[in-house]
């Protein structure tokens, strides 16, 4: 038998709400996009030293996210040849599944990164929403293949 009336069982699981920093949240978010960017720019360093692709970080996109309100986090151009263009894009760090989703687009398609743990990041299939893989050095340049080639 129950011994609370239902205002003191809402009460007791509002009291028992996790308080969220979103301020250290957003803060988190931000850092851990500039590190994967920063992890892209060192995967394709080679490349960029060659003139074989290009790599701008010139973009913002604004973003509006509930508990954050809006904010404005950088997007990068990826310039493969003379007008293949791969856009790296933030969306939110508030997604199901993750911490937070960046979409990777290109000529031939898109594809979207998650962050399934802080520093961690997976491409994940869009169609399935099922195939997950790791994000590093050789999926990335695979994926900028495919985006380009089809």
């Amino acid at each position: 038998m129950k011994a609370d009336t239902f205002e003191d069982f809402l009460k007791k699981k509002k009291e028992e709400e996790p308080k969220i920093n979103w301020e250290r949240r957003q803060a988190q978010w931000i850092k851990s996009v500039t590190d994967f960017y920063n992890n892209v720019k060192k995967w394709l360093k080679p490349f960029t030293e060659k003139g074989l692709l290009v790599i701008k970080e010139d973009s913002w996109v604004h973003i509006y996210e509930d508990g954050f309100g809006d904010y404005d986090i950088k997007k990068i151009k990826i310039i493969v040849g003379k007008n293949n263009i791969i856009t790296l894009t933030p969306r939110a760090t508030l997604v199901l599944g993750g911490y937070g989703r960046i979409d990777m687009k290109g000529p031939m398609g898109e594809i979207s990164i998650i962050q399934i743990k802080w520093g961690k990041w997976k491409f994940i299939n869009k169609l399935t929403r099922n195939e997950l893989w790791d994000a590093n050095e050789e999926t990335f340049k695979s994926v900028i293949q495919d985006l380009v080639n089809g």
